[in-house]
């Protein structure tokens, strides 16, 4: 059972059923995945709607970013000062192009995922980064295609 949006949660072994279902195909039907878990549709609509209003889950859509057009991904490692940090979060979260933003343990403050059309456009941005913010980019790697992408399934403790 979900104990509040701020613990851990409480998940019971159908709470983890469902969530790997949905992992799994979100786009199943409740029925279908109700029958292939052995459990009452009600009880897997109602899961949903607490994961939902518990913010464990939401809906959200996997892009293939080099059909849609962005031939230019990378993950960049950022490092700034301590002064500037609330600035380049900023920037990098009202960014266009950045679809992950991730607070860094390590050499570095953010770990940043980025999406261009164009690779001359994602300099562009490494400029204005380190020119603009005092930003110092520790590391870049260009990301050329997924291999594995929001498989991990929940387990008991």
């Amino acid at each position: 059972m979900i104990t509040s949006q701020d613990k851990a949660l409480q998940l019971r072994d159908e709470d983890i059923s469902v969530i790997n279902e949905l992992r799994r195909n979100a786009r199943t039907s409740l029925k279908r995945m109700a029958v292939r878990m052995k459990l009452p549709v009600s009880t897997v609509c109602d899961r949903m709607s607490k994961y939902v209003k518990g913010r464990v889950i939401r809906n959200t859509c996997l892009l293939d970013f080099k059909r849609a057009g962005y031939n230019a991904r990378h993950v960049v490692a950022i490092a700034t000062a301590r002064d500037n940090k609330g600035i380049v979060q900023d920037f990098l979260e009202n960014h266009a192009n950045v679809n992950n933003l991730l607070l860094a343990a390590s050499n570095y403050d953010f770990l940043a995922e980025t999406v261009f059309h164009k690779e001359s456009d994602f300099h562009a941005f490494i400029s204005v980064l380190r020119a603009q913010y005092s930003a110092v980019i520790t590391a870049t790697y260009c990301i050329g295609s997924d291999i594995k992408r929001e498989t991990l399934e929940l387990k008991r403790k």
